[in-house]
């Protein structure tokens, strides 16, 4: 995903997700890989999205 971004200290004022796993029929792996997906853009989004301080302002970017 960074790879997208012109270089690693890019930040964001929109992160839009709509990534899913594929679902194999088994609750245990399709949750497990849901939450895998859901956490690696969390983490993505605390280091490429724009804080309100860093703008100056009362709100920062958005995850979507």
């Amino acid at each position: 995903l960074a790879s997208l971004l012109p270089s690693e200290d890019t930040k964001a004022d929109v992160i839009l997700s709509d990534m899913a796993a594929n679902f194999t029929g088994n609750t245990t792996a399709d949750i497990e890989a849901s939450l895998t997906i859901a956490r690696s853009v969390f983490e993505f989004t605390k280091r490429h999205l724009r804080t309100a301080e860093s703008i100056g302002r009362r709100r920062g970017g958005v995850l979507v």
